[in-house]
């Protein structure tokens, strides 16, 4: 298969019509496009599934609420503000059937009619209207030779892959993805069959009564493997829903981004910063009710205070005066005829006496000296000091500040106002909330399972006990034995098959794998050999000492190129022709492993592979060294003001 066109109209952050040419030559396989998070490249990813497998994403043949759920979340809230909740997804793709090459145009549209969602689906072959049926018969080819698990196998997400790495998830969906793969399944559904065959022609009607236990004892395994391949195959489900359920709600996130929603770290940082600048107002407030309370009197009339601070100074100085002439005059003699014994000690204390009196107390009226205490004077000389100090321009800017303080919280609070009333962030919002209710139900029924499971496997083992017990005595006595042989005949030539099929299957893998492994490691002989049992599908790696490498203890740049090679060797050795999707693919390597994914894998990976990528990833320099094998680019970026996503051709 390859996919030729998309159209979004009015989907997720899609406003209007947008379109995208994804068609490629044989020698052009490459389709890259260029954009930040958030800028709609998992949105346009998710429309592809839609518009080949609709409700079938949501694990459902038919519309559900939980599919109704999801594509109302999807129309794009500008068109419904428009009064236009109309959206639809259009996608065409080749296919190769029966030897001839078709091209198919499917279209998915849905129209909102107050909370109804209701969709209608129309597809054309080679430019003719399908009828109903044919559209159902189209849909269900796709289930059949080209199912959900299959396509989203080959979506490569390099940001998540270590966490799936990690998980059981990834085991499980490798083994699943190579049985459909190579059709391993196909084997065991005859077996199967070959059983039910023999019970339909009542081959142990006359078994003894052993028989008849082992013939319960096998239908009662049945039940408990078909209950049990049941369990696991919803918990794979449920998984992948879990999966898509947070990726939904990470574009959510990055729609609120987009919006100007203020995470809650913001808003405490705007809240204190409002706090702070309300202490700050009320200190300069303070300041300035302290400085016309107290200062601002003397200020107008500073003429008035000058002369009271001469007033002060001659009272310092009477002070002074009295202070001197309290003095002790015997004991002034004394200490001056200590060291002056040969002058006139009377006549100088009288000289020292009419010195200071001229000094402190000449021009000193009566009037002029007031009865202030010394706390009254310093106070006073220190409003005398404020006010020769006043600067007038200080005072204006204090009051500037004020203003631009307070202007600044109104800024502060009307943003966060309109955070809390934003419609379109309500209308997130709730959808969040409710994803994170759908992935703990999720959660809730994967434990259930998980538990169950974990029971029946403990019934089977009991069964797969009293089974071996009596098997042997029960071939021996069955009465019809030349069907019995036919059959088991029939049964070994198909294990003897399955098991040449696998060995050659296995065998191809390994080389495919150590093909591209050897091109994309950096490090000679870091892995020397892989082994790949197909008969449980476990894959061991070897270094060149023959030890075991446990993939945990890869680093995150060698666990993407062991993917990667996987990928491709899965893609290689089936021969299908299928879509790969590469998203955030570089982002975790060095330079020498991007040089090698760039030039050695992405020519070679896929007929057609879709690479999502920032210019951090694949820069200038990068993208002409790969533009022989490019047949189209485009860079996509969400315009915040618009509210839609700009699409330009050519790649940065």
């Amino acid at each position: 298969m390859i996919i030729k066109k998309l159209v979004l109209n009015n989907y997720g952050i899609y406003y209007g019509k947008n379109e995208f040419n994804f068609n490629v030559s044989p020698d052009k396989n490459l389709i890259i496009i260029g954009g930040k998070n958030g800028s709609g490249k998992t949105t346009m990813l998710e429309a592809i599934k839609i518009a080949l497998y609709g409700a079938l994403v949501c694990g459902s043949r038919t519309v559900g609420k939980t599919y109704s759920e999801k594509i109302k979340s999807k129309i794009n809230l500008k068109a419904i503000s428009e009064g236009n909740p109309n959206s639809y997804v259009e996608i065409h793709v080749n296919l190769a059937q029966n030897g001839r090459l078709n091209e198919y145009c499917i279209k998915r549209s849905w129209e909102l009619i107050g909370d109804n969602l209701k969709e209608k689906i129309v597809a054309k072959k080679n430019g003719k209207l399908l009828t109903e049926s044919q559209v159902a018969d189209l849909e269900e080819y796709f289930r059949k030779f080209m199912p959900k698990d299959l396509f989203d196998f080959f979506f490569f997400d390099g940001e998540k892959m270590r966490d799936l790495l990690d998980s059981l998830m990834f085991e499980n969906i490798l083994k699943k993805e190579m049985i459909t793969l190579f059709n391993l399944d196909l084997f065991h559904y005859l077996k199967s069959d070959l059983n039910r065959y023999l019970i339909e022609e009542n081959t142990f009607k006359n078994l003894t009564n052993e028989q008849e236990i082992l013939k319960k004892l096998k239908n009662l395994q049945d039940v408990y493997q078909t209950e049990y391949r049941a369990n696991e195959s919803n918990i794979g489900k449920f998984l992948e829903k879990l999966t898509e359920i947070n990726a939904e709600i990470e574009q959510l996130n990055g729609d609120l981004d987009n919006l100007g929603k203020i995470s809650e770290s913001e808003r405490g940082n705007i809240y204190k910063k409002i706090k702070t600048l309300e202490i700050e107002i009320k200190k300069s407030q303070d300041e300035i009710k302290e400085f016309t309370g107290e200062i601002l009197p003397f200020v107008i009339l500073k003429e008035n205070v000058i002369d009271l601070k001469k007033s002060v100074k001659k009272q310092e100085n009477f002070r002074s005066y009295e202070t001197f002439i309290n003095v002790d005059q015997n004991d002034l003699k004394q200490q001056l005829a200590l060291n002056y014994d040969n002058y006139p000690i009377d006549e100088i204390i009288s000289k020292i006496n009419e010195y200071y009196k001229k000094k402190l107390v000449e021009n000193c009226n009566a009037a002029d000296i007031s009865p202030l205490s010394v706390e009254d004077t310093k106070r006073i000389e220190k409003i005398i000091h404020r006010v020769s100090n006043f600067n007038k321009e200080g005072l204006r800017e204090d009051f500037k500040n004020i203003t631009s303080m307070k202007e600044e919280i109104k800024e502060n609070n009307l943003l966060l106002r309109n955070s809390d009333t934003n419609e379109d962030i309500k209308l997130i919002l709730r959808a969040i909330a409710s994803k994170e209710y759908e992935i703990k139900d999720l959660e809730t029924q994967i434990e259930k399972l998980s538990e169950k499971n974990e029971s029946m496997t403990k019934k089977l083992s009991e069964v797969d006990n009293e089974i071996s017990k009596i098997e042997e005595k029960v071939t021996q006595a069955l009465k019809d034995e030349k069907k019995v042989l036919m059959v088991n005949n029939i049964k070994n030539v198909i294990d003897r098959f399955t098991e040449l099929k696998n060995k050659e299957k296995s065998q191809k893998l390994k080389e495919n794998f150590m093909e591209m492994f050897s091109h994309l490691m950096r490090k000679e002989d870091f892995i020397t050999d892989i082994e790949i049992e197909m008969s449980t599908l476990d894959i061991k790696l070897y270094d060149r000492n023959g030890d075991l490498i446990k993939t945990e203890l890869l680093s995150e740049g060698e666990r993407q190129i062991y993917v990667l090679s996987l990928l491709y060797s899965l893609m290689k050795t089936s021969g299908r022709k299928i879509p790969v999707v590469l998203d955030s693919l570089l982002g975790r390597l060095d330079l020498n492993h991007k040089s090698n994914i760039l030039y050695k894998f992405l020519p070679m990976v896929s007929d057609q592979a879709i690479v999502l990528s920032t210019d951090a990833e694949i820069n200038h320099e990068d993208f002409k060294m790969l533009e022989n094998y490019v047949s189209n680019s485009y860079v996509i970026d969400f315009n915040s003001a618009e509210k839609r996503v700009n699409i330009q051709e050519n790649y940065f």
